[in-house]
């Protein structure tokens, strides 16, 4: 089995040598989020991990300056 380190370090490197394309698709991400489309996101995720307190904020029900996240309303 590799060392953490040893995983990080090649994924670091990899991400260097590869800028360009991880700069694409992260604003391919970006855009899918930002673009008024219409289309479903389906957000998975263990329960407690955050996944109704995102649908708030990206609904606007939430102020994620002012309100507090860790509360349930």
């Amino acid at each position: 089995m590799s060392e953490p380190a040893s995983i990080v370090s090649t994924a670091l490197a990899w991400a260097w040598d590869n800028w360009a394309e991880v700069t694409k698709r992260l604003e391919q991400l970006r855009a899918l989020f930002r673009t008024p489309g219409g289309r479903p996101v389906l957000i998975l995720g263990p329960g407690g991990c955050g996944k109704t307190t995102l649908l708030h904020i990206l609904a606007g029900d939430r102020d994620w300056l002012r309100d507090t996240p860790w509360v349930y309303a």
